[in-house]
């Protein structure tokens, strides 16, 4: 255990951590990656204006996080992880990949250069946060994560 520390203390780790909404991207990716699954028939047209009354209730103390996430998972409760991976791809890369800050990406850079841990910390669900951290090339992402029965969604978060 002592070694554990010892080297803790000779090799500082510096880590910067990074938002995600309206910080690193230029957007909300919950409400956009809703919209995207509308505009694609993957999801009922209603699901917008049902995510931003939850997120009202929630925000006021209304509803919990768990009942917030059923509301913003229902499009893709029963579907395979496979099937909302490749929905995620696409979505990132027609929604999310043009609207990355750039004064973001530089500031990822000037940190990588330092040697710094890079970390992504959102409220936003891990299938959409994760790849969304590997465009960005972060090192670690920190996000809710999804509870999935032998791969498919649950439509919960996991605990």
């Amino acid at each position: 255990m002592s070694h554990y520390i010892s080297l803790a203390m000779t090799s500082p780790i510096n880590i910067a951590f990074f938002d995600l909404d309206e910080t690193l991207i230029a957007t909300d990716t919950k409400q956009a990656w809703l919209e995207y699954l509308c505009q694609c028939d993957l999801a009922p047209q209603n699901v917008v204006d049902q995510e931003k009354r939850a997120y009202l209730d929630f925000k006021k103390g209304r509803i919990n996080l768990e009942q917030y996430m059923q509301v913003q998972l229902s499009p893709i409760k029963g579907k395979s992880t496979q099937t909302v991976a490749a929905w995620a791809t696409d979505f990132i890369d027609r929604r999310v990949a043009p609207v990355v800050v750039p004064q973001a990406l530089e500031r990822i850079e000037w940190h990588r250069n330092r040697g710094d841990h890079c970390v992504l910390v959102s409220n936003t669900a891990a299938h959409l946060a994760r790849p969304i951290g590997e465009l960005l090339k972060l090192d670690t992402v920190i996000a809710i994560e999804l509870e999935t029965l032998n791969g498919v969604y649950t439509g919960s978060i996991s605990h």
